[in-house]
């Protein structure tokens, strides 16, 4: 079906409403980019100056975390694929890619708390699973970046919702590189899962006030921490925004809703922009709390009963990760 192209002031319109975006998040980012920007620095300095050895070693781990982030995309994918096909009655299991990784991520993090719950909370070995990581990353990704433009007019997912989504992580970039300086992320986002590595179990951290919160979305940091460190960790919650912005296209279309509208007014909003970069829980919750009311509007179109069970599984995920969910 051929849609009508818009018009030039619609366009313009969106263009300027861009550009609008843009400037919200390097206003925003300004006040917190000075000090991250100087804490990066710090790191890539040794005692006696500037050490260029150093600095390409940081790039390199970021550059390795990236392709692992693209493996653990690859993994997740293949791990929410099966519910996916079996709640599609058209066949059409590609339209379902984000709810195939987001069902993926949440049953990653499902299965991290069951092996703490046991206590075979052992780290794999980090040269392994990276070049696995890499491997799956390489192999998943790049033949979808080359088929993008070929498949672009069956693609549910439009343009639009992936245009957003480069905006995020290309704004977002030198501060997900930089180390994490927030309270709450080192207080206990990032904290207590490091506690639990050195144990291989769950156990009571009884001098941590928010030990006993909800953690799912801490055992995919975890996850990420195992593999490559706090990069990976910040990096997951940089795909569950991203992961975000489509979904909320999604839910604009089950609502006959504009989603060029639906996705900037996600991604322009203050809150998700700072939270997008920093180890925080908000984004994984919003992601699960989402995906919960696109399975409710998949129910009432289709009276499929297997898109409830998927939106009690978001909402499980979601309260699992904060109380307030």
């Amino acid at each position: 079906m051929n849609r009508p192209r818009p018009s030039a002031v619609l366009r313009f319109a969106f263009v300027l409403w861009g550009l609008l975006t843009l400037l919200i998040w390097l206003s925003h980012y300004h006040p917190i980019a000075g000090d991250s920007i100087r804490e990066w620095r710090n790191t890539v300095q040794s005692s006696s100056g500037f050490s260029t050895i150093k600095l390409m070693g940081n790039w390199t781990h970021f550059l390795v975390a990236v392709i692992s982030l693209f493996g653990l995309l690859a993994v997740t994918r293949h791990a929410g694929l099966p519910i996916c096909r079996w709640c599609s009655t058209s066949g059409a299991v590609h339209e379902l890619a984000p709810v195939a990784w987001i069902l993926g991520s949440g049953l990653l993090g499902s299965a991290m708390f069951g092996v703490g719950l046991v206590g075979l909370l052992f780290p794999p070995p980090r040269g392994i699973a990276i070049s696995l990581l890499v491997v799956a990353g390489i192999a998943w990704g790049f033949p979808r970046l080359r088929s993008v433009q070929a498949r672009h007019h069956s693609f549910r997912i439009e343009w639009h919702a992936t245009a957003c989504c480069l905006l995020v992580g290309t704004t977002s970039l030198f501060l997900v590189i930089a180390p994490e300086i927030t309270g709450d992320a080192l207080a206990y986002h990032l904290r207590l899962p490091t506690y639990y590595q050195y144990a291989h179990k769950f156990y009571l951290v009884s001098h941590q006030f928010c030990a006993g919160y909800p953690s799912h979305i801490e055992m995919l940091f975890m996850i990420g921490q195992m593999i490559t460190g706090d990069t990976l960790a910040k990096l997951i919650n940089l795909g569950m925004a991203c992961g975000l912005v489509m979904l909320t296209s999604m839910v604009g279309r089950e609502l006959s809703a504009p989603p060029r509208l639906t996705s900037l007014l996600m991604i322009s909003t203050p809150l998700v922009a700072f939270s997008a970069t920093r180890a925080y829980i908000d984004i994984g919750v919003a992601l699960y709390s989402t995906l919960m009311c696109y399975g409710l509007l998949r129910y009432l179109d289709t009276r499929s009963w297997h898109w409830l069970f998927i939106s009690g599984l978001a909402l499980g995920w979601s309260l699992s990760s904060k109380y307030t969910a």
